[in-house]
């Protein structure tokens, strides 16, 4: 039988990756802690949101900006300063105003 270096179908100078390695304690998994309680806090905020727009509560434009603060309060934190929230809020409220796909997602 012929070994690798004969394989017909075997393409030069690629390898096999390394396997994975072990992690490094608990240390080496605070970043995807993180994430994961700013996923749950969007899924509520998101969750009600929905159900408010569904309901009828709210129109598309309130649901829009309850996302975006929610989001962004999501991703900054707690701690983060007043203003750098704010800032970004609004920028991504410009990023999204006038986007055909969010509009008809909100729509009621």
């Amino acid at each position: 039988m012929a070994g690798n270096d004969d394989d017909p179908l075997r393409i030069g100078g690629i390898t096999r990756p390394a396997g994975a390695t072990a992690v490094d304690g608990p240390a080496a998994t605070e970043g995807a802690d993180a994430i994961a309680g700013v996923a749950a806090a969007e899924i509520d905020a998101i969750a009600g949101v929905t159900a408010a727009l569904d309901a009828g509560a709210i129109d598309g434009d309130t649901a829009l900006r309850a996302l975006i603060d929610a989001t962004t309060a999501a991703v900054l934190g707690p701690g983060a300063d007043p203003a750098a929230v704010e800032a970004i809020r609004a920028e991504v409220a410009t990023l999204l105003a006038g986007d055909p796909t969010l509009a008809t997602l909100l729509r009621p």
